[in-house]
């Protein structure tokens, strides 16, 4: 699921590039696609000029945790598909509100 800060709606976008068995990230070049074409869905003009500070909630608890190997692959996806910067939040918080998206993007402004 997909929102933007500061909205309520929320859009899925779906991935085959998530479906692997044993990792998080099995085809990064379909994730790719994925994250730009969210990333364009949001804002198909402004975001070229401007990149937008994109956020990875991993909600799903995996056995054993994520690996830093795919959230690295996370980071480096979002930065190719047009972040400017990418913000991982690991399974350990529930979805956030809108007011703890704030906070968070609130200590983000400088980078």
């Amino acid at each position: 699921m997909t929102r933007l800060h500061g909205a309520s709606d929320e859009k899925k976008f779906l991935c085959r590039g998530l479906n692997h068995p044993r990792t998080l990230a099995g085809d990064w070049r379909e994730l790719e696609k994925v994250v730009t074409e969210i990333i364009l869905f949001y804002g198909p003009i402004i975001n070229r000029l401007i990149k937008p500070t994109v956020l990875f909630h991993f909600i799903a608890k995996q056995e054993g945790g994520y690996s830093s190997s795919e959230l690295r692959t996370f980071q480096e996806v979002g930065r190719a598909s047009g972040a400017r910067f990418c913000l991982m939040c690991e399974n350990k918080y529930g979805p956030l509100t809108n007011e703890q998206l704030s906070d968070v993007f609130k200590h983000c402004d400088g980078i």
